[in-house]
């Protein structure tokens, strides 16, 4: 892990600082720190005291849960912009998943302190910050009825819509088959089943291992069923 100072005008832009007045963003500028982590790297750890509020600047992070086995589920993926570290900000609560890095990613961090400070001077600021609890709840209580309501094959189409970026014309697929089976809660080997299945209907194209690209964005959508809606 690297850190740095961070660009003020870039606080202006990102939760929870954008929730601010000028004179606190000025005044917490100090205690901010950018952190640069490398794929793989673990941001937070489950269990860990909670230390501050993120915000991810750029990159990508995976939301961890673990057993005792080492059986993984990735709860969410988060993108630049997304803000993480709120539930401990309030009683002080250990981290109660794993944050860790799919590619080279940086936040930006605050101490508890100072955002606490912060938001008990600004009510806005505390009601934005409710806001955003209520909505990783929602997306929470959103993923696990997918998990129970759709097939393995509804929620690969799913996945493989979110997870899509247009690269010199093509829809290239931005993660691989052991990211997808550990956000949907399936196996390796069943994601590379549907995929050959996909491949086989058209979908979905291989030109070369570790490549994968969507041939009809929309086609796919519409496969995904329940876990394409309200997206």
């Amino acid at each position: 892990m690297q850190e740095s100072t961070v660009n003020p005008e870039l606080l202006d832009r990102l939760a929870p600082f954008c929730w601010l007045s000028p004179e606190q963003r000025s005044g917490i500028l100090p205690r901010v720190v950018r952190r640069k982590y490398s794929p793989r790297a673990v941001v937070q750890r489950v269990g860990q005291a909670s230390d501050g509020m993120y915000v991810l600047i750029c990159g990508r992070l995976s939301l961890i849960h673990e057993n005792a086995d080492g059986n993984e589920l990735i709860a969410q993926t988060l993108v630049p912009g997304d803000a993480f570290g709120e539930l401990g900000l309030l009683d002080g609560q250990r981290c109660p998943a794993t944050i860790r890095a799919n590619i080279h990613s940086e936040v930006a961090h605050v101490p508890r302190c100072v955002i606490l400070r912060c938001l008990e001077e600004n009510p806005s600021a505390a009601v934005e910050l409710l806001r955003l609890v209520t909505d990783r709840l929602c997306g929470l209580q959103q993923r696990i009825a997918e998990i129970a309501l759709t097939t393995v094959y509804q929620r690969v189409a799913g996945i493989l819509v979110e997870n899509v970026a247009t690269e010199e014309g093509d829809h290239v697929v931005q993660i691989g088959t052991e990211q997808i089976a550990l956000t949907i809660a399936s196996s390796r080997e069943m994601v590379s089943r549907v995929i050959g299945k996909m491949i086989d209907e058209g979908l979905v194209r291989r030109p070369r291992p570790r490549r994968l690209l969507v041939l009809d964005v929309e086609r796919l959508r519409s496969c995904a069923g329940l876990a394409s809606r309200g997206r």
